[in-house]
């Protein structure tokens, strides 16, 4: 009886240990179809810092599995989750690629929980720029393939507030579609 005690015990014990990891997991998808093989890259979040958009390294990276999904085992902390699947040579984002920064970021990793993600990856279109004293930025905003209406574009020209409060620019997006003007210089657009 003493040995069935210690297995149970012993089961009992190691089910806890399994659970007391934390991280992030999610999917990562296409106009809705999960895509593999997509590089997720995790960044720790610091002053002054937001993941790739100021150069900062990975604190952790995988890749997502055939059916789309991945998880992360990481320590408690503020984290940005940024997949990028490419479909070109070289180290920089380029026309083609699939990319994605989870919108939700910076999200939080608690003690013993999982912290759920989706990449809702786009296809990098190609730039054309022009230069003047402002330039027209058009697009399209979508949500599974389909143009996503009565939606806000936020335009920020930094990320120190971490894009919270208020934008630079604030756009309502009726159909789908935007075109505004913004002063030469890098923007984020959410």
């Amino acid at each position: 009886m003493s040995k069935i005690l210690k297995a149970a015990v012993f089961i009992l014990l190691s089910s806890q240990v399994a659970f007391a990891a934390q991280g992030i997991k999610g999917r990562a998808s296409l106009e809705g179809v999960t895509v593999d093989t997509v590089e997720i890259r995790i960044y720790e979040l610091r002053a002054g810092g937001f993941g790739p958009f100021t150069g900062d390294s990975p604190v952790a990276t995988t890749r997502s599995g055939t059916d789309g999904q991945y998880s992360v085992e990481l320590k408690p902390g503020r984290y940005i989750v940024e997949g990028i699947k490419k479909k070109t040579v070289g180290a920089a984002k380029s026309p083609g690629d699939l990319y994605c920064v989870y919108s939700g970021s910076p999200v939080t990793v608690t003690e013993g929980r999982w912290t759920t993600t989706g990449l809702y990856m786009t296809v990098i279109p190609p730039e054309n720029r022009t230069k003047g004293k402002e330039s027209r930025v058009t697009g399209r905003i979508t949500y599974k393939g389909e143009p996503l209406e009565k939606a806000y574009l936020y335009a920020f020209s930094k990320v120190d507030g971490l894009f919270r409060g208020p934008a630079d620019v604030l756009q309502p997006v009726a159909k789908g579609t935007f075109s505004v003007e913004l002063p030469p210089g890098t923007w984020y657009l959410l």
